[in-house]
């Protein structure tokens, strides 16, 4: 069931979950997960086995193809906004950071402190907006 880069869900702002799951899908049908599945290796030294320096150059390919992945899957204005990550792991946090879900409470304070703020003549429209982001 081998699956090609134009088959993933583009990521949007509005399907995390849906580009998650087919991101993760595709990286594990072309086996190509154990950036996102493992920890980084250590660095091979001069006096490393053979096995140690293919873990580790496996592990540094994969971590290349799932960022180059994912990027490629999201929308400029999304990549541009996600704080960038050598490790596709933690690229990935950033992610699902930026789209993190809230709950029913958290939502509806935020969206009463949205409508019911009014701005107060005290400096510009910026320092207003500024306010309400970091509430």
């Amino acid at each position: 069931m081998p699956m090609h880069l134009g088959s993933l869900i583009k990521l949007n702002g509005t399907n995390f979950e849906e580009w998650i799951e087919s991101v993760k899908l595709f990286l594990v049908i072309s086996c190509i997960d154990s950036a996102l599945t493992e920890d980084e290796p250590h660095v091979p030294t001069a006096t490393s086995f053979a096995e140690e320096k293919t873990k580790y150059d496996k592990w540094i390919n994969s971590n290349k193809i799932c960022l180059m992945t994912m990027k490629h899957s999201m929308e400029k204005t999304i990549k541009d906004n996600i704080p960038e990550a050598s490790n596709a792991k933690k690229f990935l946090t950033n992610v699902g950071n930026k789209f993190k879900k809230f709950d029913k409470t958290e939502k509806s304070t935020y969206l009463s402190l949205l409508t019911k703020t009014k701005y107060d003549g005290v400096g510009g429209a910026r320092e207003h907006a500024m306010k309400l982001t970091n509430w």
